[in-house]
C-alpha cells in the first residue's frame, strides 16, 4: 500500500512531447500519471484533503484527479460500508474511519441559535417597554424570556450530547 501526498500542478520538462494535460506532482516530486501505476489493481484508491477527509475514490487510479489532495489505497475488505464523499469519512493511521462527531460544537451552535432567537424577542419587547407601550402580559413574557436566556447562557455543554436544555419558550412571544 502506498500514499502519495499533496499533489500540485506543475509543468514537466518534457511536456512538448507528451499529451495535452494538467500535470500533477506529489510533494516528493512524483508525477501522478507515471506513479498511479504503482497502486495495486485490487485496492480502493482514494483522494483525501489536508484534513484527511476523503473527497473521491475509485478502484481505478486513473479515475482520480488529486489536485490539492493526497492519494492512498486500502484493501477491498477494509472499505467501510456506507463510504461516501460527503465529508463523513477520513483517512487515519492507514484506515478509513468515520469522522468523529463534535457534540460540544453542535451544542454550542444550538445555544447560539436559541440565544439569537430569544434576544430578538427580548429586544422587541424592551423597545415596547421603552416606548411605554407594553402590556402586563408582555411584561410577564419579557421576564420569562430573560429567564430563559439566562438559563441558556449558564448551560454546561461539556457533557454534550447529554445537555439538559431549558424548556423552549420561544413560541410564547
Amino acid at each position: 500500500m502506498i500514499t502519495l501526498k499533496n499533489f500540485s500542478q506543475y509543468e514537466p520538462e518534457y511536456k512538448q512531447v507528451l499529451f495535452d494535460a494538467i500535470f500533477l506532482e506529489s510533494e516528493d516530486g512524483l508525477d501522478w500519471y507515471y506513479h498511479m501505476s504503482r497502486f495495486q489493481s485490487d485496492t480502493l484508491k482514494f483522494c483525501f484533503d489536508k484534513n484527511n477527509i476523503i473527497r473521491s475514490f475509485s478502484y481505478q487510479a486513473d479515475k482520480l484527479f488529486p489536485l490539492g489532495m493526497s492519494v492512498s489505497e486500502v484493501k477491498k475488505l477494509d472499505v467501510p460500508e456506507g463510504l461516501n464523499i460527503n465529508g463523513e469519512w477520513m483517512f487515519s493511521e492507514g484506515k478509513i474511519i468515520s469522522v468523529p462527531f463534535d457534540y460540544i460544537q453542535e451544542a454550542e451552535q444550538k445555544r447560539m441559535d436559541l440565544m439569537k432567537g430569544v434576544s430578538e424577542k427580548i429586544d422587541f419587547l424592551v423597545s415596547a417597554e421603552d416606548d411605554g407601550d407594553i402590556t402586563d402580559e408582555e411584561k410577564a413574557i419579557l421576564a420569562r424570556l430573560r429567564e430563559y436566556r439566562s438559563a441558556l447562557r449558564r448551560l454546561d455543554l461539556s457533557k454534550a450530547p447529554d445537555v439538559q436544555w431549558p424548556e423552549d419558550i420561544l413560541n410564547v412571544a
